[in-house]
């Protein structure tokens, strides 16, 4: 019960609930469940590691961010918000997560947040990009028993 607690505390710290971002609030927030969400995502691409490096380099930090992910919401934003040394921020990635979720997803459906943090803003309507919600349904799965 400690380590859910403990697990809910750096949730809240990190995700304050109240929704997507806003011109009165410069940080994006992530509701609960969306939380949730991202911790099951995070699970998937490192295992909770912000050092973590893959697809041969190209993939950085503890939601595994491209450049091209940090260059879209750069653009999303209409500044220059975030750098590519910011994927390994785990406050930043978290941030930078919400932040592309709220332009391509904004209904938050799991499966479409998944698969489309995998595979792109068309993510969800690529066959390849079903594993990887398997994973993560998986997961999202444990964590409500």
């Amino acid at each position: 019960m400690k380590i859910k607690t403990a697990i809910a505390v750096f949730l809240f710290t990190i995700f304050p609930t109240g929704g997507s971002a806003s011109e009165k609030s410069p940080l994006p927030t992530a509701t609960p469940e969306q939380a949730r969400l991202i911790d099951a995502i995070v699970q998937v691409e490192s295992q909770g590691r912000a050092d973590a490096i893959g697809d041969d380099g190209k993939a950085v930090g503890i939601l595994q961010i491209h450049t091209v992910l940090v260059d879209d919401v750069n653009r999303i934003l209409g500044k220059a918000e975030y750098s590519y040394k910011d994927r390994l921020d785990k406050t930043k990635s978290y941030q930078m997560f919400i932040i592309y979720t709220n332009h391509y997803t904004p209904s938050w459906d799991p499966e479409k947040v998944s698969r489309r943090w995998v595979s792109g803003p068309k993510g969800d309507l690529k066959k390849c990009s079903i594993p990887y919600w398997n994973k993560v349904q998986k997961l999202l799965k444990r964590k409500q028993s």
